[in-house]
């Protein structure tokens, strides 16, 4: 980098002038202290989430003869383990995003820190109301690898970074001075997970027993590549509902990647049964391809006979979560959610007597939809109380059909229009006890 450079070039003009005078080099000294950075300050960083500096090179400085020398952090990659491989990184910046070379150090670096036994130099935690500025107070002079892990905030993916923190070339004094103040913006991207249900967020279009789409999105992680960990893993969960695995389709955008049903994608994801659910695993390899990707998920669930009707009527859940590492080089996930509600309905009908309103035994219905043959409730008889109820009805018109008279009384089969909405389902089941404040009451002659 170029506070690298110049210090070499000084350093190499200097041992010119030393050579000729025939003044033998002592040996440097670590004096990665003398040149402590006041303050180093990264603005972004969310409650809860902790900034770790771990330090893979030192300045040492003769200081009678200007002799610099540095010494890398052990075990370090290959491809940076020398100061000419770090020094010949083209950037102009404290962190890595203005070039990608700088992007791809600080990447390896981290994977390799990850997988060895550096500890961090500094670490901060952000408390809850400090803000999302992390403050790093005294650093002693040095090159380091910024890492932030995001367990607390189960959205956001932190990038690597590169922290230059070398001292700056002194021209006037032909030596060194420590670095001005270190203060930038954490790069992170976030990863959300939304959940649709015939597009939107609800809906009452659908009764027991019916299919309902239902549409994930989401974003592959932007993951660096290489990663230690790298997991990305996307679960249904329903409640009331039963998942048809085989109308399951996974679709990443960009590219003609799209598996249907449950079962592997050779190299990219498997679909799986969970429960009464599904999750989609996608392959490591797969993720650190495709950074960012755009991922869709269509697939219908079944009302099942277990959806249990709410006093407001919500009779089903689906919640649909994503699983990855805040951190990917760390083992730490967190599962973001979003989740859908299906709402229905229901009718109760009072047969009584025209003249005396009085309660009718014996009679029967059926409830149709609004074709009047399709049937939306089976043939039920009304009780001791003259009531019969039905539920678990999606919203819409429905056709009540009496197919057995009171005895005593002439059979009258005209159907009754019976309109359920959220607006007309706003009374309670008369025939039951409990409190069920989504029907619409009915009254029959």
């Amino acid at each position: 980098m170029k506070h690298m450079k110049k210090m070499m070039a000084l350093v190499i003009a200097v041992a010119m002038v030393l050579a000729m005078s025939a003044v033998a080099f002592a040996e440097p000294a670590d004096v990665s202290d003398t040149y402590k950075v006041s303050s180093v300050e990264v603005d972004g960083i969310k409650a809860g989430n902790t900034l770790k500096l771990y330090k893979v090179v030192s300045f040492k400085l003769d200081s009678a003869t200007n002799e610099v020398a540095y010494t890398l952090a052990e075990t370090l990659p290959e491809a940076y383990d020398t100061i000419d491989e770090l020094g010949a990184l083209e950037g102009n910046s404290y962190v890595y995003n203005n070039d990608a070379a700088t992007k791809t150090c600080a990447d390896v670096l981290a994977n390799a820190i990850a997988a060895g036994t550096l500890s961090p130099l500094a670490t901060v935690t952000q408390a809850a109301g400090e803000g999302d500025k992390a403050v790093v107070t005294d650093l002693p002079a040095g090159w380091y690898v910024a890492v932030v892990s995001g367990t607390k905030d189960d959205s956001i993916i932190y990038q690597n970074m590169i922290i230059n923190a070398m001292p700056v070339v002194d021209s006037e004094n032909n030596s060194y001075k420590k670095a001005e103040d270190v203060k930038f913006d954490v790069k992170s991207t976030s990863d959300k997970v939304e959940k649709t249900v015939a597009e939107g967020t609800s809906t009452d279009a659908y009764s027991v027993g019916d299919s309902v789409p239902y549409t994930i999105e989401t974003n592959i992680p932007n993951y660096p590549t290489p990663s230690k960990n790298a997991t990305f893993v996307i679960k249904d969960t329903p409640t009331g509902l039963t998942d048809t695995l085989t109308t399951v389709k996974v679709t990443v955008a960009g590219d003609d990647e799209t598996g249907t049903a449950a079962g592997s994608v050779t190299g990219k994801f498997a679909v799986e049964a969970a429960g009464a659910g599904f999750t989609v695993t996608f392959e490591k390899d797969y993720l650190l391809a495709h950074p960012g990707a755009k991922v869709t998920v269509e697939y219908e669930a079944v009302i099942n006979s277990d959806a249990t009707i709410a006093a407001d009527g919500k009779t089903a859940e689906n919640t649909a979560s994503i699983k990855f590492n805040p951190n990917p080089n760390e083992a730490d996930t967190v599962e973001p959610d979003d989740t859908t509600e299906v709402y229905t309905y229901g009718v109760d009908v009072f047969k009584r007597d025209k003249t005396s309103q009085q309660k009718l035994t014996g009679a029967k219905f059926i409830l149709y939809k609004e074709d009047g043959k399709t049937v939306a409730g089976a043939e039920k008889e009304v009780d001791a109380n003259g009531y019969v109820s039905w539920d678990g009805l999606g919203a819409g018109t429905y056709k009540l059909v009496e197919t057995k008279a009171p005895t005593g009384y002439k059979l009258d089969s005209t159907p009754i229009t019976v309109t359920i909405s959220k607006e007309t389902a706003n009374k309670d089941n008369r025939a039951t006890e409990s409190v069920e404040q989504n029907f619409v009451q009915a009254d029959v002659d």
